[in-house]
């Protein structure tokens, strides 16, 4: 692997975990929200 690929791989593994912490953040939202619904 290139050093340039290498880089163009970092930044899309940040993008991507970055995506995905802020989809398991919302995801747990909605989880509590819906929790918090069944509980009343």
């Amino acid at each position: 692997m290139s050093t340039v690929n290498k880089a163009q791989f970092g930044q899309d593994h940040i993008i991507a975990w970055q995506g995905s912490r802020l989809y398991q953040t919302m995801h747990c939202k909605q989880r509590e929200i819906k929790f918090h619904n069944f509980a009343y």
